[in-house]
């Protein structure tokens, strides 16, 4: 399996498939040197969640799209502490590919960390407790710098990441790259289900034909058995992918893959 086309070709939306994939890409990672130091460094740092078969997965995507054009332009909605954006800046590093960057994110959390107990107390409120069922709840701290300081141990250049402080459905983000168009977007933002529709809504017109989106968290209602699937909110959202014309050609865990079909 060492191209997207192989991966694609011989995917099948069922439980065994689904389980050997996502085995299979968690192996394949440690056999590109800098794909396994780049999640060895994330994990040891806890620089992100996910799992390893995702840095794969990553890989032979920007492979395949790599050879079909230059730059490539990529955009991630939550960035949380840079994990994607710098695993794809490194990608253009060590393979001499032009790799564009944005990331859309409020690089700031809602609540303070403390222990369980306070923790436990605080979800007695209907509000916060909603963040965490579905998933958007992250403890206040300086992002931007924590990002900054990722690509800094990874020497890669800055010049090329545009970083936008704010949230996605925000007007004023959304006029500000109104006149972009990318190859690669990925949805990790508002876990709500109201928040991926939006996002769903306002970028896959800036997506380009042929282009990727990758969706986190959605993988709840597809069979597998030997992974974390994802949340309900972000699940039943993806949903309606087929109908704004995105196939669903991939899934690795609580990854799922599209391409843009016009």
């Amino acid at each position: 399996m060492n191209t997207f086309q192989d991966a694609v070709s011989n995917y099948k939306n069922d439980s065994e498939t689904n389980d050997r994939y996502w085995e299979t890409f968690h192996q394949l990672s440690y056999q590109i040197d800098f794909i396994s130091e780049h999640r060895d460094y994330i994990e040891k740092h806890q620089l992100g969640f996910g799992d390893r078969s995702f840095h794969y997965m990553w890989y032979l995507i920007l492979n395949y799209l790599s050879e079909k054009k230059s730059p490539l332009n990529c955009l991630e909605i939550g960035v949380y502490k840079g994990q994607i954006l710098s695993l794809w800046a490194l990608y253009g590093k060590k393979m001499q590919k032009e790799i564009l960057l944005t990331g859309i994110s409020p690089l700031e959390g809602n609540f303070r960390k403390t222990n369980r107990f306070i923790f436990n107390l605080m979800k007695l409120k209907p509000n916060f407790r909603k963040i965490v069922k579905t998933g958007n709840h992250y403890e206040y701290a300086d992002y931007a710098t924590i990002v900054r300081e990722l690509f800094a141990h990874f020497d890669l250049n800055l010049e090329k990441l545009n970083l936008i402080k704010g949230f996605s459905c925000d007007e004023t983000i959304l006029n500000s790259i109104k006149d972009k168009k990318y190859d690669i977007i990925y949805v990790d933002g508002d876990h709500s289900y109201n928040g991926v529709i939006n996002d769903l809504k306002n970028f896959i017109p800036k997506l380009n034909d042929d282009g990727i989106m990758v969706m986190d968290d959605a993988s709840l209602f597809l069979p597998g058995t030997k992974y974390w699937k994802g949340h309900k909110e972000v699940s039943e959202a993806a949903e309606i992918m087929p109908g704004l014309y995105m196939q669903n050609v991939l899934n690795i865990g609580h990854n799922r893959v599209f391409i843009k079909k016009n």
